[in-house]
């Protein structure tokens, strides 16, 4: 059966309005939406559906706005009218993704109320997901904020519209809000690659104030190629909202929708709340060729936070984050990730190993064993971007926390080493070692495009045939670095500020995309032609002196070049961007 959702928002109601509006179809009532405090332009997320089946269908749909003056008595009669407006439900439906404005009449003059309308996608997948913030402040940065956070979905129009609130976490730094279970049809219409707006605000008693925003889409949440956003308000920063738990599942026994006008709540539609939920979502099956969409940008800037629905602008910032290519194939999902909180406690054992803990997270980690009674004893503290080795032995547990949130993992170690990269709250990727690999002979000139998908800022180095290493860029989270460089040549990346490797990277005989996740964990793309490869070039003979004895990535040193594709002196890289083919000092 086609249906539509009807999604409400207003503007230019008087100042200090606490409205919320009720629906009607054919004069008898629909729903109501939710009070929205002290706004002139509510952004409602209660929203509505009707069928769709007719679409000569011209009975009325009408809107009252209200103005709620007594919270404790809901009747109507108690609440003083702003206006009413009414529209043909076959209108709605033949505006199906435009935005139309209906004039409310009322004592106040002409407000206006927006409805958007799309049809609904049959998804029966349920999202569980839980968000926390690092490190936010008040807008004037003199304290603690009463945060929030609203995520929107994005239109075709570009503008966002609310779909998800969270309760108010008061004097808080880095809150962590409650666990929420919302459908994807609620949070993206069933479309994992629909762009997200997520605004974290802060609440006083007379107004909310933008702390800071970001987007995302579900895809790459769900992937793990994102899991720490940074917040910013116009060019300033605030904080990051951190992804501390994410899990979709299939409600089997959904049936869609009972047939007639309804509200639309977070969890919705028929079904029997007996059985749980599948674990195989319909994600499984989402098609991971698909053109990708829009590059993602963030709204217009301002300083007070509002409930109306927003515009997107594009921003330098976004034009930073490389879009994937049309043929590049994106991970396999795992829908269902290792519950890492479960706490217990060290069993015994006589196998001595090694674990080394990463600390990928945004604050600093401290790493605590857990003895046999479960009482905790704190080894050491790790800071972002350091790594810890920890003897210990097998089935011995240790507790992963950190101040201001608390436990973020429990790790029993197993009989191998193992290398254990700490990514946040109930995450962490569990791999084995980085192996060191050097340059090999240099093969047809490529590109690396180096996609930075870490929470901290990266240092990008290439790795010659001996070992050493020259650094050649450094690259923040979310942002990107195109490198000019040879098949064969080895690339290594590591956090700022250590030279703990994440990744030895070498390039193959096709240019690519290098999704940087983590330690030891990397997603290659191809990318398409460059639009301009580059040319070899011949053989520079140099003036038959030794460069000290040592080539210097193609351009022995001080001036006397050996045989290489540099250009003579003081160590400059080689043609373009490219680090040279090693000279033979000759």
């Amino acid at each position: 059966m086609s249906a539509i959702e009807v999604i409400l928002s207003a503007s230019n109601l008087p100042p200090s309005s606490d409205p919320f509006a009720v629906l009607y179809f054919n004069d008898s009532i629909v729903g109501r939406t939710e009070t929205r405090k002290n706004t002139p332009s509510p952004g409602f997320l209660k929203s509505f559906k009707f069928d769709a089946t007719n679409e000569h269908d011209h009975r009325p749909v009408k809107i009252e706005l209200y103005h709620e003056k007594h919270q404790e008595n809901q009747e109507l009669h108690h609440q003083k009218l702003i206006g009413t407006g009414v529209v043909p439900l076959s209108h709605l439906i033949s505006q199906v993704k435009k935005t139309v404005d209906v004039p409310v009449n009322g004592e106040h003059g002409t407000v206006s109320v927006q409805i958007r309308t799309e049809f609904i996608s049959q998804n029966a997948d349920i999202a569980k997901i839980q968000f926390g913030a690092a490190e936010i402040s008040t807008p004037d940065r003199s304290g603690a904020p009463n945060a929030f956070l609203v995520i929107k979905r994005a239109f075709e129009d570009g503008s966002f519209v609310p779909v998800v609130r969270t309760e108010i976490q008061n004097h808080s730094n880095n809150p962590v809000w409650e666990m929420l279970d919302v459908t994807v049809q609620r949070l993206c219409n069933g479309d994992y690659k629909r762009n997200l707006l997520f605004q974290v605000a802060h609440s006083d008693s007379n107004t909310q104030k933008l702390l800071g925003q970001a987007t995302a889409n579900l895809y790459d949440l769900l992937n793990s190629s994102i899991h720490t956003l940074n917040l910013r308000v116009g060019e300033r920063f605030n904080g990051t909202l951190n992804v501390n738990f994410l899990q979709v599942a299939n409600e089997p026994d959904y049936l869609g929708f009972a047939p007639g006008p309804c509200e639309i709540s977070h969890l919705q539609g028929l079904r029997s709340l007996s059985k749980p939920l599948d674990q195989q979502s319909s994600y499984s099956a989402y098609n991971p060729t698909a053109q990708p969409t829009a590059p993602m940008a963030l709204p217009m800037q301002q300083s007070a936070y509002s409930e109306q629905t927003q515009y997107a602008q594009a921003v330098p910032f976004d034009q930073g984050y490389p879009q994937k290519q049309a043929s590049a194939q994106y991970p396999q999902a795992v829908a269902v990730p290792v519950n890492w909180m479960t706490k217990t406690v060290t069993q015994e054992s006589d196998t001595p190993t090694k674990v080394t803990f990463i600390n990928s997270f945004v604050a600093p980690v401290d790493i605590s064993w857990v003895d046999y009674d479960g009482a905790e004893e704190v080894y050491n503290q790790i800071i972002p971007g350091e790594k810890y080795v920890q003897d210990t032995y097998a089935k011995h547990v240790w507790k992963l926390s950190s101040p201001g949130y608390g436990t973020l993992a429990y790790y029993a170690a197993t009989p191998e080493s193992s290398f254990v990269d700490i990514l946040g709250v109930n995450r962490l990727g569990v791999g084995p070692k980085v192996i060191n690999i050097v340059s090999g002979e240099a093969g047809p000139p490529i590109q690396l495009l180096f996609v930075n998908n870490t929470p901290h800022q990266i240092g990008i180095a290439w790795v010659d045939d001996t070992g050493d290493e020259v650094e050649y860029a450094q690259v923040q989270p979310r942002m990107s670095y195109l490198q000019d460089t040879y098949a064969n040549h080895v690339w290594k990346a590591h956090y700022l500020g250590s030279n703990v490797p994440l990744v030895y990277y070498r390039g193959s005989a096709v240019s690519e995309q290098v999704d940087i996740r983590g330690h030891n964990s990397v997603v290659n793309t191809p990318l398409s032609a460059p639009s301009n490869p580059p040319q070899a070039q011949p053989v520079y003979p140099g003036y038959n002196q030794p460069g000290y004895g040592n080539p210097n990535y193609g351009n022995p040193g001080y001036g006397n070049p050996g045989q290489g594709y540099g250009n003579p002196g003081y160590g400059n890289p080689g043609y373009g961007n490219y680090p040279g083919k090693p000279g033979s000092g000759v």
